[in-house]
């Protein structure tokens, strides 16, 4: 599946970076009755 094959790239970028990152994550209330889903991308340019 792609997205073990991804989750696993960026499991081995952890490892040389320190920075942990994953595919899905969710903050907030187990027990919430509507969820918002956003896509988020970050970059800079240096």
């Amino acid at each position: 599946m792609c997205a073990d094959i991804t989750q696993k790239v960026m499991d081995e970028f952890a490892v040389m970076t320190g920075r942990q990152y994953q595919l899905f994550e969710y903050h907030g209330d187990p027990a919430a009755k509507l969820q918002i889903f956003t896509l988020l991308q970050r970059s800079r340019i240096s």
